[in-house]
């Protein structure tokens, strides 16, 4: 009985030492962590303080430029400066919606052109000039869909906002 109230103390003692090394690991790993987050929250501040300040001075910087475009493109299309932005986003929605229907009725060309030849060598053997009028549709379609920018398309559908500011700030970059 002894020997076990023996071993039964030993095992107490040698467990509340690895329990003290154990606590003072993880307020070792809590103290670590606690520098790491705050590190880094100082880090970030102080990046978004710097972007801030930065574009603040790109803002001020670039403003008279951007003012003086805006005024341009006013008197252009003759309407005030302060409906300029919305007439230029809908000139950019009104744009995308003429490129999508170029591109729909390119590919349908292109497509109703495969299908009159597919047709037409499946009961000729030959190229006449029948055939041609078939083939020229689809070289000519073929050629202006390969040409086609599809992405100015689906930017000026999907965010004709980015493509305004885009003019404004080309325009900005022409008058200085």
């Amino acid at each position: 009985m002894k020997k076990l109230l023996v071993l039964f103390v030993a095992m107490l003692s040698m467990s509340s030492i690895f329990g003290q090394n154990l606590i003072s690991k993880v307020d070792s790993v809590a103290t670590s962590t606690g520098n790491a987050i705050s590190t880094v929250y100082n880090d970030t501040k102080s990046t978004i303080g710097t972007m801030y300040n930065d574009s603040k001075d790109a803002v001020e910087f670039l403003y008279p430029e951007v003012k003086s475009a805006v005024i341009a493109i006013a008197k252009g299309i003759g309407c005030g400066v302060e409906h300029v932005y919305t007439i230029i986003v809908k000139k950019f929605v009104v744009d995308g919606v003429a490129d999508l229907i170029y591109f729909l009725i390119l590919a349908g060309v292109l497509i109703y052109s495969c299908i009159a030849i597919s047709k037409y060598f499946k009961t000729h053997e030959r190229i006449d000039w029948k055939c041609l009028i078939s083939i020229i549709p689809f070289i000519i379609s073929l050629t202006l869909l390969l040409n086609f920018n599809l992405s100015e398309m689906l930017i000026c559908l999907i965010n004709p906002e980015w493509k305004a500011i885009e003019f404004i700030l080309e325009t900005a970059k022409s008058l200085v």
